[in-house]
């Protein structure tokens, strides 16, 4: 070897451990980078099944009619060009107030919202409110969203109370339990929930 080329041990020492700092700012951020990404999809997965069940004329009960909406679900998620794995396929064997469909990493509830616990009537019409929840307890993307008429709101899901598709959220929960609260808020679910930018 040329002189002046030769590693001693510090130099070498040195430079793993550059590089082990490198590797060790770099995981976290591409990690977080990926999470972002899974969780935007998400979030546009479950606008378009709200756009859908708000254009849809049915209930969205029974084998008929979920299949009915499914069809024409493919048509808006094909226009969207969204990646294969956040595409949502039918869970037919999940029982649950509404139409769950599930992708790689998360499940969804097309639903309509119930009248709320205090109100004086029932209302004309049930509104669609469609949930996404994860999959997997162990997965980064663990925040759950509900797209309401209202706009869209979500939490952080830190005691994990949504995960998997056989326990799928309870329709209307995610509104707040007191009047008033608008930005962030405690809901029906007991969990803390905060509107999203549209």
């Amino acid at each position: 070897m040329p002189r002046g080329t030769r590693l001693d041990a510090t130099s070498v020492l040195l430079l793993a451990s550059v590089g082990l700092f490198a590797w060790t700012i770099r995981t976290p951020y591409a990690e977080a980078i990926g999470t972002a990404a899974i969780e935007t999809d998400t979030l546009r997965v479950a606008r378009i099944l709200f756009e859908a069940a708000e254009a849809h004329a049915g209930t969205l009960e029974g084998d008929g009619d979920a299949a009915t909406f499914v069809a024409e679900l493919d048509e808006r998620l094909q226009a969207a060009a969204l990646p294969a794995q956040a595409r949502p396929r039918r869970e037919a064997s999940v029982l649950a107030a509404g139409l769950v469909l599930v992708n790689d990493t998360h499940c969804f509830l097309v639903t309509r919202t119930p009248p709320a616990p205090d109100a004086l009537e029932p209302p004309l019409a049930q509104p669609a409110e469609v949930w996404a929840w994860p999959r997997a307890a162990d997965q980064a993307a663990s925040t759950v969203f509900c797209v309401t008429p209202g706009g869209t709101v979500a939490t952080r899901n830190i005691t994990e109370r949504y995960v998997g598709a056989d326990r799928p959220p309870e329709p209307g929960t995610w509104r707040p339990a007191k009047p008033g609260e608008r930005f962030t808020y405690k809901a029906y679910d007991g969990g803390y929930w905060r509107r999203q930018p549209d």
